[in-house]
């Protein structure tokens, strides 16, 4: 397994085995500052991280999972 990313403050970035379940963390109301935030797939750890947009034309590793196509 690839080392979960982290920020850039060196802290471990909150990540997901699956959508559902970054999804269910980002609609719990204790997580009010993740509400804006898409669920994206790494290209560097291969996990499912919770970004804000405006953050991903900065993290081009990062694509949207709404948009990814399964073959």
């Amino acid at each position: 397994m690839t080392t979960p990313c982290r920020r850039s403050t060196g802290t471990e970035r909150r990540w997901f085995d699956t959508v559902e379940d970054a999804l269910a963390f980002k609609a719990d109301p204790l997580n009010v500052d993740y509400h804006e935030d898409e669920v994206t797939l790494c290209g560097r750890c291969g996990k499912f991280h919770l970004s804000h947009p405006s953050w991903l034309e900065f993290k081009p590793w990062e694509k949207l999972a709404a948009k990814l196509v399964v073959n």
